[in-house]
């Protein structure tokens, strides 16, 4: 008699159990309770949309008014005749962090 040897069958998708064997539920405490939850994240996540369209609008606003600011620092100094090297100074401090133009 000639011996056999064991044939491995694999199957070309993997075997994977993760939620496989559940079953949809039929108690309407644990729908509703489902159903709560994802209108909860939904909420949230609009919640969360709404802060950072306000948050980008502050931005814009404040970045707008501070160009507004150092435009008409540059127009009184112009109109005042302050020195070159006097106004590439205030200038100078209006782009650093040193000085902050007041809204």
């Amino acid at each position: 008699m000639i011996p056999q040897t064991p044939v491995l069958v694999t199957s070309p998708v993997p075997h994977l159990t993760l939620g496989q064997g559940l079953e949809t539920s039929t108690f309407a405490l644990e729908i509703l309770f489902s159903i709560g939850i994802g209108i909860f994240g939904l909420i949230l996540f609009a919640l969360l949309i709404g802060n950072i369209q306000t948050y980008f609008q502050s931005l814009t606003i404040h970045l707008k008014e501070r160009r507004i600011k150092k435009r008409d620092s540059k127009q009184w100094m112009h109109h005042h005749w302050l020195p070159q090297d006097l106004r590439e100074r205030v200038d100078a401090m209006i782009n650093t962090s040193g000085w902050r133009l007041e809204v």
